[in-house]
This record gives structure tokens, sequence and C-alpha cells, in this order.
């Protein structure tokens, strides 16, 4: 299945009360995927209204079957605007895997996709030795452009990458040596690094660094570039000393850092990556309202903020917050007593925030579990702009490895009232299992997985909080010109019609029964939320379909 997004229950839930979260549904979902562990790594959407999604089909049969001649290869899947699936594109070699695990569509429609790579032969046949970082820019039908290889003699781990203003491309990742593209490396071939490569437009090396200290060391999450030519970057540390001598602070580190387009540290600021919020890869920060937010996980005990507590367990799902000076401003904890983690996020056009993790709590912000916190479930919540929970939801299936063990691996994106999640699940012998309803079924293999996508409908989920005694009707729905809202009510209410972006185009106050004009100017043709709120308190939402 996939991903959706928002929907307006903003207001609709701060009507209803903390905690009775009107969740939106699985409208539909979608298994792609062999009879082996087949996953999606990344999704976006693309310039014609499309998506355009990474996924690894790990076997050669089922979906896979005939697709390619290449060995494990990275491939894209181009979907159309009603998710019609319009292409695949696959690159590799030979011999050994490639994966694409992040990819950008650039202002001229090309796509450009970022992974890593084992083979050394066919589109990487650059490569350095072992598995590489690299990247391939495609046109818009996937036609390939040109690929390059990034890395040393050793085993390179891709993390993320970015198209960067001056046209270039930033990649992040962690290496366990030195030689090829990697200057320099500080502990033995044990231990990895962070390592960054500046490239020009054509993915040709301008500059690299490796980061960290004699410890196991690597970047964390994917960078941001929030003035032209400045990046920020967080680097995991675990040591005391090259990059960290000095530091004040032992075991685990988030060093996060600005870095300009020459590859010099302008700023920093090291922080605990334990006590407070967590120092993992995988993990996503963003740029929104002059702030840099990092997801994490959070612990409930932190004693950074001694206004913020968390629910229970040694995990919570965090959202830090930072300046542009790099301070460490805020920390926004969710979930419940057992353990929960925070993965991707995004912001709808109303300042929204739409929240994925994992989840074991079936308590505080979550609602249910369905391994009665014995495993993970996916874990989906809405925010405000004020990081108040509008609602959450757990969804996924029984199974002990649901979400790749603890793998997080996917995307988040919201489209035309729809969020789409699009991640992998475990198959599971009979169907449903919960949530999941498709799935390629192999009796033999252990704990087969399938990439999935799920569409959640943001227009449902409506609740109403009437007595029974009362009595309201809205008419005709979906509604033409005239809307005629009847009620029993013996007191004045007031309305308000509201789309699902969360803009109000019709309000009035002291109403008894009401005929609207819905004009076309005022109201276009769409899906739109009726409020209705009376003076004691009772509350009415209603969805509303208006066709001119």
């Amino acid at each position: 299945m996939f991903k959706i997004k928002f929907i307006a229950l903003c207001l609709t839930l701060a009507l209803l009360g903390a905690k009775s979260y009107a969740q939106p549904s699985i409208a539909w979902q979608r298994c792609y995927g062999t009879t082996d562990n087949d996953h999606f790594n990344d999704a976006i959407n693309t310039h014609d209204n499309g998506i355009l999604a990474a996924i690894d089909y790990v076997g050669t049969d089922g979906d896979a079957e005939g697709l390619y001649d290449l060995a494990f290869p990275a491939t894209l899947m181009k979907f159309d605007s009603v998710l019609n699936l319009e292409w695949y594109s696959s690159f590799g070699g030979y011999t050994n895997a490639s994966a694409f695990l992040s990819v950008y569509q650039m202002s001229n429609h090309d796509y450009v996709a970022g992974g890593a790579t084992s083979s050394i032969d066919g589109d990487f046949a650059d490569n350095h030795g072992n598995t590489d970082l690299m990247l391939v820019r495609t046109d818009s039908m996937g036609d390939k452009i040109w690929s390059r290889s990034y890395g040393s003699p050793g085993y390179e781990t891709f993390e993320s990458f970015m198209p960067t203003m001056d046209g270039g491309y930033l990649i992040c990742g962690h290496s366990p040596s030195s030689g090829g593209d990697i200057p320099g490396h500080y502990g033995s071939g044990f231990s990895n690094d962070g390592i960054v490569i500046k490239t020009d437009s054509m993915g040709n090396v301008l500059w690299s660094k490796n980061l960290g200290t004699s410890g196991d060391d690597g970047m964390a999450g994917n960078p941001l570039e929030i003035d032209r030519g400045y990046y920020i970057l967080n680097v995991i540390c675990n040591g005391e000393d090259f990059d960290m001598t000095g530091s004040g602070i032992t075991g685990r580190k988030r060093w996060l850092i600005k870095m300009d387009s020459l590859g010099n540290i302008v700023d920093e600021n090291i922080i605990s990556g334990e006590t407070d919020l967590g120092s993992e890869p995988g993990k996503e920060m963003i740029y929104q309202n002059g702030q840099i937010l990092i997801l994490d996980k959070a612990n409930p005990l932190t004693n950074y903020f001694p206004d913020v507590h968390g629910i229970g367990g040694s995990a919570d799902g965090g959202i830090g917050i930072f300046n542009t000076d790099l301070d460490f401003v805020d920390l926004k904890i969710f979930g419940g007593t057992l353990n929960d983690y925070t993965h991707r996020i995004i912001v709808d056009e109303n300042g929204n925030y739409y929240v994925l993790g994992l989840s074991f709590s079936f308590d505080g912000d979550l609602l249910a579990n369905y391994n009665n916190g014995s495993d993970f479930d996916y874990w989906l919540f809405k925010l405000d702009a004020n990081f108040n929970v509008i609602w959450s939801r757990n969804f996924g299936g029984s199974g002990n490895c649901e979400t790749g063990c603890g793998n997080f691996l996917g995307n988040l994106l919201i489209k035309n009232n729809m969020l789409y999640v699009f991640t992998q699940n475990q198959v599971p012998d009979v169907f449903p299992d919960y949530d999941i309803e498709c799935g390629h079924v192999d009796v033999t293999a252990i704990a087969p997985m399938d990439a999935w996508l799920v569409a959640f409908d943001l227009t449902t989920g409506i609740t109403n909080n009437l007595n029974n005694a009362d009595k309201i009707s809205v008419n005709p729905n979906p509604v033409n010109n005239s809307l005629i809202i009847s009620t029993t009510f013996e007191e004045k209410f007031d309305l308000a019609i509201q789309s699902l972006t969360g803009a109000i185009v019709f309000k009035q106050i002291n109403n008894n029964n009401q005929q609207i004009n819905i004009s076309t100017e005022l109201i276009p043709n769409g899906t739109y939320i009726l409020l209705v709120t009376t003076a004691s308190g009772i509350k009415y939402i209603e969805k509303i379909i208006v066709m001119h």
C-alpha cells in the first residue's frame, strides 16, 4: 500500500478532544514483489503529477520475472497521476547487486537516484572495489544520461544525497577505509568514518571529507542546504579523539555541522546521542519555518528540557528542533509506554506535519498494536503546526518481522487528499492479516517481504459528537447550488465549511436552520468538511461534496 497525506482534522480533533482520534482509513493497497524480500526504499512526487519510486526486487520471479537481465539491479518505478504503473528502469551490472536508496527530480524533469553498488561492470564499471556509493542521472523516461561510482577499495555504505543549488550533488555515507575518492580514515578497518563527497553537475568529484573518530562513526540521515553553498549535516560519533577531541561528551554523540561549499566547517554543535535525542542513521531532517527539525528516538526521561516528558519506555518518537545557529531549542516527544520511533516527516500547505515511524506501544498516543507490544507496527500520525497530535494510528500485520526487523525502509507522500506510504510488509500465509491484504506467498520462505504501497484517504475518519436526541441533516449531498442544514436544536449554532487543506471557505454564526448558497466563486467543486458547533458545545462534523 501507499502513503497518504492531509485532511482537515486539525480543527476537527481539537473539537472532539484529545485521544479520541478520528483516523484516516486505508483506501487501497498494492504489493509488488517476488517470493524473496522485496521493498520500496524511497518515493517522490513528480512534476507531471505522478510518483517515482525506488524499489528493490531481491528475487527474479513474480513481478520481476523478465523485467531485466542484470544481477539484482537498482530499479525505478514511475506511476502516473492515478497510480497506474508507466515504466520500470533498472541499472547495475551482471555481477553483484545495486540499490537506489534516494531519488530526486531536477527542474528540467530529469531524475537523479543515489544508492550503493557492488557491481563491477555494466553501469558501474568504475567501481573502486567491494561496495561503492553511486549516482545515476536519467531523463524523464528513465533512460540513463550518466552514472558514477564513488568510494575506496573498502565497503562504503550509502546514507543519503541531495542536489545542491549550484547544480552539483552532495553525497553522504560511511567508510571503513581510504583510497580512491576517500581521502583518509581515522580508525581501523573494522570501524567507519562519516564521509561527504561534493560533485559537479556531471557527478565528477570536486572534494571529499572523512569525519569522526577512531570509533565506529557515520553520517546520520539526509543533508540540507538552507542557504546557497551552506550544508547542514549530522555525524554519529562513538569516540573521543580526532574530530571529537575536547567535546566533553562521552559515549555516543550527534555532531551537527554547517559546512560551506568548499567543505569547511563554519559552525557546529555536539550533543549527546543517548540522553536526549538519539543519533541513528536513516532518519529524516527538514527545514521548516526557519527551524531545523530532526527525527530520531527521544529519551522520555530527558533532562535537557525540564518541561518535556515522555510517557515511558526507553525510547519515544522524537522531533528535535534546532535554530540556524545549530542551537538545540526544543524537543517534542510522542508515543506510549513501550518503545516508539519516528523516521519520516512531511509538511502540507497549511503547516501540518505527517510523521511515519515504528511502534511497540498500544497506549498514550497509540491506540493499538497488532502484536500486543511484542513487535513493531507501522505508526502514522498527524500534528498541527504547534506539534499537537491531531490523529494517530498503527497499521500493518501480525508478522514478527513485518517491518524488516526494525529496519525502516521507504517514504511518505501526500497527494490529492491521499497519504501514500511506500514501504514493505511481511507476506502472511493467509489473507487478510490485519491491514495486509496482498503479497506474493511462498510457504517455503522464512518471513518473505513485498514492497507495499498503502493509500490512506484523508477525507475519512470524520467523527461527530452529537447526543442521541439531537438531530441534524444536510441535504442534498452532493450539493449543486444550495445546501440546507436542518436541526432539532433549540439553540443557535455556528457553522463553517472547511477545505481539505484547512482553509475556511464559508463561515456564519448564530444560525438556526440554514440554507447556504454554494457559489462557484467561493466554493469550487471538491470535497469539504462542514463544522457545526452549538453554544452548549455540541459538535457535528460532516463531509460534503460540491458538484456544480
